[in-house]
């Protein structure tokens, strides 16, 4: 069984491939309205060669884009913008767990528009169409479904971690797979998305060419969609040729030559994922708890930073486990976390010697709930007295409380006082923190 890939790699750009416009919305130019012309948008050239480096591909000197003709619903301009003869880069090899995957090239594309078929009619939505892709096609060199598999997750996590891929979308994969050694059998499954199809396509595919051999039918050369709901791939088309899709030099996007923007990706490399997870094993770190943070950009970033103030076996464990179960409970996501404040947790944390419920405990209240971290950890560890006192103040001087309600910071010198005059050996700043804290708490802040 030979197998290869042609997978398309959403981008997180903020707009769309050749214009400014915001991705998620309709873009003028994408909807093929009279007067607009395309404009390539950098960040997403650079993210494709990006990625090219990583995979030790040959970069091409100069790239340009060409017209590829299909007259279908979701192409409103009639034709999709692509590299047909300048790609980004071509010859590369990307190592997985089952195997060394040879890469034929990468480039760029525009994705199409959606669809969805009603009763009597297709329902288009162009608010998709222009946004960027980076097709990666592969050689027909995966022998498995295990190899197959192995290689779109890896792959998956590989982008994630370079910080090109748009999460909130998934890869659209369209399978090349031929059980013969020539071309003339190979059938095309497109637009396959998600592990569990990938998986069930690439059985059912090859279950059905092994099949038809065996009770001696010939094998079509063909075009073929997955019907996840039956776990089976169906017929759409007879395998177009290039030909067929009248390629034309795109005459509205100048040539680009690649050299300068190569050195200022190359500058900015990260350090290789599997580098990264040396580093963290030799610090005591499992080898699948230190691939988890090194694959994900923003868990490693948080990492570090927790690192340099905590042990990096309890760092671990606040990254792993209890930030995770924190943006579980809060719907949240790692980008939701405010750096400045995590900032004030680790400086604490670096000053006090703190249990580790402690430290979950202190993420959860200070991240989402908005608590004063000093103060909070404070109130945890202010014996009964103090905070009654603190609380009896507070409640004997409501003008104060009005007062501090409106804006005024000052009067919090004067419960400070009253406090300090009934607890004379107390730390001031815990005496600070403390006060805060209690109103905090009140509602007044």
């Amino acid at each position: 069984m030979k197998i290869g890939f042609e997978t398309h790699i959403p981008l997180n750009t903020q707009t769309k491939l050749f214009s400014d416009e915001a991705k998620g919305r309709r873009s003028a130019y994408a909807a093929g309205e009279p007067g607009t012309r395309p404009v390539l948008q950098e960040k997403a050239v650079k993210d494709a060669i990006r990625l090219a480096l990583t995979l030790d591909m040959d970069v091409t000197d100069t790239i340009a884009f060409d017209r590829k003709q299909y007259f279908y619903p979701d192409l409103p301009k009639g034709y999709q913008i692509t590299q047909h003869r300048h790609p980004i880069a071509m010859r590369g090899t990307f190592s997985t767990t089952q195997g060394d995957v040879s890469i034929k090239e990468i480039h760029l594309e525009e994705d199409p528009s959606s669809t969805r078929n009603g009763a009597k009619k297709v329902y288009v939505d162009d608010t998709r169409s222009g946004e960027p892709l980076i097709e990666l096609v592969t050689k027909p060199c995966l022998n498995t479904v295990e190899d197959a598999l192995a290689f779109i997750d890896e792959l998956a996590t590989h982008v994630e971690y370079l910080g090109i891929l748009d999460t909130t979308k998934g890869f659209k994969t369209d399978i090349n797979l031929s059980i013969e050694a020539t071309d003339e059998t190979r059938v095309e499954v497109k637009n396959v998305t998600g592990t569990d199809n990938i998986k069930d396509a690439l059985q059912y595919e090859h279950w059905r060419q092994t099949s038809a051999v065996e009770t001696g039918h010939t094998v079509e050369r063909e075009t073929r969609h997955f019907d996840a709901e039956k776990t089976m791939t169906i017929p759409s088309r007879s395998k177009e040729t290039y030909t067929e899709y009248a390629f034309i030099p795109e005459p509205d996007i100048p040539a680009t030559r690649t050299h300068a923007l190569v050195e200022e990706v190359e500058e900015h490399l990260p350090k290789p994922r599997q580098t990264i997870i040396e580093e963290l094993t030799s610090e005591g770190i499992s080898k699948q708890e230190a691939t988890t943070i090194a694959s994900h950009p923003e868990k490693r970033k948080y990492y570090e930073s927790l690192r340099d103030h905590l042990s990096p076996s309890l760092s671990q464990t606040v990254i792993t486990e209890h930030i995770p179960h924190v943006l579980d409970q809060n719907s949240k996501s790692w980008e939701d976390i405010n750096a400045e404040r995590l900032a004030d947790i680790t400086t604490l944390t670096d000053e006090r010697s703190i249990p580790e419920k402690t430290v979950k405990d202190l993420l959860w209240n200070t991240l989402f709930e908005g608590k004063n971290p000093a103060a909070w950890l404070n109130a945890e560890r202010t014996d009964d007295s103090l905070q009654q006192t603190v609380k009896k103040v507070v409640e004997d001087h409501p003008s104060r409380v009005e007062a501090y309600n409106d804006g005024d910071e000052q009067v919090v010198n004067a419960f400070i006082g009253d406090v300090t005059d009934a607890h004379p050996d107390e730390d001031v700043p815990t005496v600070i923190d403390t006060v805060k804290q209690v109103l905090e708490n009140t509602g007044s802040g």
